[in-house]
Formats: structure tokens, C-alpha cells, sequence
């Protein structure tokens, strides 16, 4: 059985060596945006931190699971609209709110992950 990467080195050197040929023409940099101190920033109506604070990292689960986290987070976000006037909630923050509920509740993530090994069996 062949490797499927097996020509990825030389497409992607012939990739380099086209760029190398094109002559790019770039805009002015663009400006780095900053986050408001914590003191000025308006809970209400600015998320609780911007795309520089993040760490993307891919996590893998079952349709099923992303289903139910997607509907809780949406029920959550309209809760969050409805009792606190938070309009602009963003997935960023669900993501970070459910890994520091994970975090914070360690046997149940532990009870979790058994459930659906013993699901499996």
C-alpha cells in the first residue's frame, strides 16, 4: 500500500517556487487590535476576550455530542440575551466556559468518558 503523502514534498516545493516567481503586492500592515482594560471594557456588550488570547485546538467528538453541546450553548446564549442583555455572545466563549467547567469538574468528566466507553462494549 502506497503512502497518500508521498508527493507532498515536491508539490509543496513547487508550490514555494512559484511564489518565489510571483511578485506580491501587499497593502499597508494591518494594525494590531488591543483589548480595552479590564476596567473600561463593558462586560455587556464586548466578549470576555478577543482572538489573541485564544489557543485553537481541534477536539474531536461524536455528532451526537456536538449536536446536544450546540443546542445547550444556543439555549445558554439566549438565556445569557434574555436574563443578562448579552447580545453578542461568542462561540469562542462557550468553548472556553465548557473546558473550564471540564476542568473544574474532573470526576465528572472522568464518570463521563467511562459512560460512553462501557456505551461501546
Amino acid at each position: 500500500m502506497s503512502n497518500p503523502f508521498d508527493d507532498l514534498d515536491s508539490a509543496l516545493s513547487e508550490h514555494d517556487a512559484d511564489e518565489n516567481d510571483a511578485t506580491i503586492e501587499t497593502g499597508p500592515a494591518p494594525t494590531e487590535e488591543t483589548e480595552p482594560p479590564a476596567e473600561e471594557r463593558d462586560p455587556i456588550l464586548e466578549p470576555a476576550f478577543g482572538f489573541d488570547a485564544v489557543k485553537q485546538s481541534p477536539i474531536y467528538a461524536r455528532e451526537s455530542s456536538w449536536d446536544a453541546f450546540d443546542d445547550a450553548v444556543a439555549e445558554q446564549s439566549l438565556r445569557a440575551r434574555l436574563d443578562h442583555e448579552i447580545r453578542n455572545s461568542e462561540k469562542r466563549e462557550w468553548h472556553d466556559a465548557a473546558l473550564r467547567v471540564a476542568a473544574a469538574e474532573p470526576e465528572k468528566l472522568l464518570s463521563a468518558f467511562l459512560e460512553a466507553r462501557k456505551e461501546t462494549e
